[in-house]
C-alpha cells in the first residue's frame, strides 16, 4: 500500500510540488443528469509538478465562510502522474482552496497551494 513512497523517496530524485492551477465552478442545473445533488458544480485542477506522487488534502472554502476538507488518495494520479481533475456538488460558492493546508507534506513551492477567488469589482461610487 505505501509502493509510492518507498518508490518516491528512496528511489527516485523526484520532489513534492502539488500546485492548484485552475478552479471551475458552474451551476449545477447546466450538467445532463443532474439529481438536485447541489447548486454549484465545481471542478479543481491539479498538477504535480515535482514528479513525487502523493495523497492530496484540500481545504475548501466557501462564500458563506465555512470550510471543508477533502482527502484524496494517491492513486488520484493513477492515469495521469502530472495532472488529475477533482469535481464536487456543492450548494455553496468557493472562494478559495487550500492544498495541504497543514503543510505536513514537504512541498518544495507553496506558493503554488492556493486558489483565492478574484473580487467582484464594483461600480465607482457604490
Amino acid at each position: 500500500k505505501l509502493d509510492y513512497f518507498w518508490r518516491g523517496w528512496f528511489y527516485t530524485t523526484y520532489a513534492n510540488d502539488q500546485a492548484i492551477t485552475k478552479v471551475e465552478s458552474q451551476s449545477a442545473d447546466s450538467l445532463a443528469g443532474n439529481t438536485k445533488r447541489g447548486k454549484y458544480y465545481h471542478r479543481v485542477t491539479l498538477e504535480n509538478k515535482g514528479g513525487l506522487v502523493m495523497p492530496v488534502e484540500m481545504e475548501i472554502e466557501f462564500a458563506d465562510g465555512t470550510k471543508e476538507r477533502r482527502k484524496l488518495p494517491v492513486e488520484v494520479w493513477r492515469r495521469n502522474e502530472k495532472t488529475t481533475q477533482h469535481g464536487f456538488f456543492s450548494d455553496k460558492e468557493v472562494v478559495g482552496i487550500t492544498v495541504d493546508p497543514d503543510q505536513a507534506y514537504a512541498d518544495v513551492d507553496r506558493s503554488n497551494n492556493s486558489f483565492k477567488k478574484p473580487a467582484t469589482a464594483r461600480p465607482i461610487g457604490h
